[in-house]
């Protein structure tokens, strides 16, 4: 598997040396299903702008950005504006990618400390 962009990827810490250990990528499955119905991923990077407006919205990535709000909400099949659902299932896989270990000159159990905050947000 390629390594992602680095907007696409977030860390999982350091070694006791200081040295990157490696980072993890969060990735959306593009079949959602709201209210028993398989939609579309739609999405759009807003930091935060609350504007739902026509043209906002693209076709659903398949990977979480960390340099920016991305906002993803799921649409009927090939539409790209926000539905209204009362129940949804947005489908995440991840993918750790860890440096080589004579890089990271590890001789113990190394903990690995990563998080992303995923926040719903109602339309």
């Amino acid at each position: 598997m390629a390594t992602p962009p680095t907007y696409q990827s977030f860390g999982v810490g350091k070694t006791d040396d200081g040295v990157a250990i490696g980072n993890y990528a969060i990735f959306m499955d593009q079949s959602p299903t709201y209210d028993g119905k398989v939609g579309s991923i739609i999405y759009h990077h807003s930091n935060w702008d609350a504007d739902w407006g026509p043209g906002r919205w693209v076709a659903g990535p398949s990977s979480q950005r960390n340099d920016d709000y991305t906002w993803v909400s799921v649409a009927s099949s090939g539409a790209l504006e926000p539905i209204a659902f009362s129940r949804a299932v947005f489908k995440l896989s991840t993918s750790l990618s860890i440096k080589d270990t004579a890089s990271l000159n590890i001789k113990d159990d190394t903990e690995l400390k990563g998080q992303a905050t995923i926040t719903l947000h109602y339309l």
